[in-house]
């Protein structure tokens, strides 16, 4: 131990002998590894450098992209409005979209608008008889307001259920142009136009119709009030789309109570336990000639 340390501080003194020692010193070894290997496209792994789009080998087919002008299979209109287009509206959203409209979806668009009234018929005098009533139901004059002279114009006349051929008080049942017609089954009796054919649709005489020459007919649909509601509650019930605001009631010269539908055509009549709907159907014809006519009718319903 003492000659080692005595020979180390020898040589460290000489420097010649340092160098000559130090030259002829074996280095050590030093085991460098490898560089990393990249990934190999093709190996079926997908590793994290490699993409779809560097491997599609590996990491399976380039995914669409939004707005190449190519819907894929994976994308939507949902997903992707630039390749696939807007979405289609959807009823119920509250928002009205094309091709949403009144007709396809009222939820959204609100209930279509009523179609614009029926063209009336000729009425050469202006009295509010048409040409056609006037002489092929009551036998009055197509250029004067008044045929009987007697200070009533003739349409007020009958749709107060008088006869405006004669003077009042003449009655218009006794116009040779007005028939009475009673429904025994369901109680009740009205004045309609004598020429007019009538005819029910069952053996029930539930459901009646009065036709005009022209096609022209006037239905009367007898319902059950069953709860005994009143009139405007049960219309309303009938159809929840109204709003009782919307409702305009009358009383006709039986003094029944009386609510007319927004196009004038259809009245709804209520007596005792029934609601009697009485309805102008223009049929094929494209001019209203029948309308005083009509009121003239509901008028006259009466229940026994």
């Amino acid at each position: 131990m003492v000659i080692g340390i005595l020979a180390l501080i020898l040589l460290l003194g000489a420097g010649g002998a340092v160098y000559v020692l130090t030259r002829g010193a074996a280095k050590p070894v030093v085991n460098t590894p490898p560089p990393p290997v990249g990934p190999v496209c093709g190996d079926n792994k997908c590793d994290p450098a490699e993409s779809p789009f560097s491997c599609q080998q590996d990491c399976g087919p380039v995914p669409p992209v939004c707005g190449d002008g190519k819907c894929d299979v994976s994308e939507s209109s949902q997903s992707c409005a630039a390749d696939c287009g807007a979405p289609a509206p959807v009823c119920g959203d509250n928002k009205c979209e094309a091709p949403e409209s009144s007709e396809s979806c009222a939820d959204d668009c609100g209930p279509p608008p009523p179609p614009p009234p029926p063209k009336g018929g000729t009425d050469t005098d202006s009295d509010g008889l048409t040409d056609l009533e006037e002489t092929s139901i009551y036998g009055t004059s197509v250029t004067d307001i008044n045929t009987d002279h007697d200070s009533y114009v003739d349409v007020n006349e009958i749709i107060n259920l008088f006869d405006p051929a004669k003077p009042t008080p003449a009655k218009l049942v006794d116009n040779p142009g007005i028939k009475a017609y009673a429904n025994t089954p369901f109680g009740y009796e009205v004045l309609a136009p004598a020429s007019w054919s009538t005819r029910t649709t069952d053996g029930t005489e539930k459901e009646t119709f009065f036709t005009a020459s022209t096609g022209e007919f006037v239905e009367i649909l007898v319902e059950e009030n069953i709860d005994n509601k009143k009139l405007l509650d049960w219309y309303l019930a009938a159809d929840p789309n109204v709003k009782s605001a919307e409702v305009a009631m009358f009383k006709t010269r039986q003094g029944y109570e009386e609510i007319l539908s927004p196009d004038g055509l259809t009245a709804y009549v209520a007596a005792g336990s029934r609601i009697y709907v009485i309805t102008y159907n223009l049929g094929t014809s494209a001019e209203i000639q029948f309308k005083s006519t009509f009121a003239m009718m509901i008028n006259s319903l009466k229940v026994k």
